[in-house]
């Protein structure tokens, strides 16, 4: 430390001078303020030697303390600057995760690693499909026997049943799901336009017992229909002007609740309800090729819009509350081509499972499990050109809740295929 001494005849004194101290200060990365050493010279004061200790006491004392006033300040700064940084790096992370979301980042194909396997492999036009709830029977229309009519194969078995023998004039409406299985697969169903011993241009959904029989009314003047997860309740729709749709009880007799019709000149078909039973989906727009998906409360309300297609669109089916599969063409016309999409993202992806053209899409609805382990899986059944099936895929993570896909191709066809999940 720059300190002096200088000595007299009868006492000596102890000085520094101010430039020192601060050069010595300043080597010692020591920050000194106007208040640790005073700006007067200290030779000059009257009482020199006294103010010359007091001055050095002050001074040792504030170099040798552990902070100075400017230290909190300057770590005050610090804090603040780290907290601007972090702030800024999680903001960042939000985003891009948001992003991510947005864009369907995490999306997975819900047919991925299932397998195809033949279902029909005959001559003749196979189209159609449908699978019971528990994925053991599948119906289709065709026409093998000569004219078109509804048939019923139970999976694995290879033997095929004609159920309607020639005995209806009209099964064949590509806008419409035109057949389907009552809640306890006892019954198949099929729309029907000049079914024996009704009128020619009557339509109505009609029933035939899944092991033979004559075919009998099911719900008269009804166009579509779908029964909710547990069987409780029914959506139908009317061939009306805008389709009118109803929503009523299993037991009900009278005509249900109305929900929705579309507007003047555009159609609302293929409902189908969620299977948490709170929405009802539907295709609705302007025939043949300006379509897309909707949804509305069972209670009614404002629909909603799902997809932007605004093309031939049809067909929607549902593996959980969220996954939904569905049929789409191009604008150009080409396709139909296969879709799945995330009802809460919405960003829709066409699915490559191995078939080219599709015409119908439908799936079962088994009971959920308790957990994925017990879940059968999808099951996807396809009729196609080629004869063969071939490998596609299925995410057993999206299949918890039992349920089989099952679509088919067209016009003219040759085998339909099943895809099953794993065990």
């Amino acid at each position: 430390m720059p300190v002096r001494r200088h000595v007299h005849d009868r006492l000596g004194s102890v000085y520094a001078f101010r430039s020192e101290l601060d050069a010595w200060a300043r080597s010692r990365n020591l920050p000194l303020t106007h208040e640790d050493i005073d700006t007067e010279p200290l030779l000059d004061r009257p009482n020199r030697p006294t103010a010359v200790v007091e001055d050095v006491d002050r001074t040792l004392e504030s170099i040798t303390s552990p902070l100075s006033p400017s230290t909190p300040r300057r770590r005050s700064r610090l804090t603040v600057v780290w907290s601007l940084t972090a702030g800024g790096v999680l903001l960042a992370l939000v985003a891009t995760l948001w992003l991510l979301e947005r864009t369907d980042y995490f999306w997975r194909n819900p047919v991925n690693d299932a397998q195809f396997q033949n279902v029909t492999d005959f001559g003749g036009t196979e189209q159609a499909a449908a699978v019971s709830r528990d994925g053991r029977f599948v119906a289709f229309l065709s026409d093998r026997d000569g004219r078109m009519d509804v048939w019923i194969t139970q999976v694995g078995i290879g033997q095929f049943y004609n159920l309607t023998r020639g005995r209806v004039q009209e099964l064949v409406n590509p806008s419409v799901r035109t057949l389907g299985f009552s809640p306890d697969g006892a019954l198949v169903t099929f729309w029907a336009r000049g079914v024996e011993g009704s009128k020619a241009r009557d339509i109505g959904i009609w029933a035939v017992p899944t092991l033979g029989g004559q075919p009998r009314p099911y719900l008269e003047g009804v166009a579509e229909f779908d029964w909710s997860n547990d069987g409780s309740r029914l959506v139908y729709h009317t061939p009306g002007p805008g389709d009118p749709m109803f929503v009523r009880d299993s037991g009900q007799r009278t005509q249900g609740q109305p929900i929705f019709a579309a507007a003047a000149g555009l159609h609302g078909h293929f409902p189908v309800w969620s299977p948490n039973e709170a929405f009802i989906y539907f295709v609705q727009g302007s025939l043949p090729d300006a379509m897309d998906i909707w949804r509305i409360r069972p209670t009614g309300g404002a629909a909603e819009g799902i997809t932007h297609h605004n093309s031939r669109v049809s067909h929607p089916v549902l593996l959980n509350y969220r996954t939904l599969m569905y049929l789409a063409s191009d604008r150009d016309g080409s396709g139909p081509w296969l879709y799945s999409l995330d009802v809460e993202r919405r960003v829709p992806h066409r699915v490559g499972a191995g078939l080219d053209r599709y015409t119908s899409l439908a799936a079962s609805r088994s009971p959920p499990r308790r957990n994925a382990r017990e879940s059968k899986g999808n099951a996807l059944a396809a009729a196609h050109r080629r004869r063969a099936c071939r490998r596609v895929s299925s995410d057993s993570h999206l299949l918890a809740d039992g349920a089989w896909i099952l679509p088919s191709t067209g016009p003219r066809l040759s085998a339909v295929c099943l895809v099953e999940g794993h065990e």
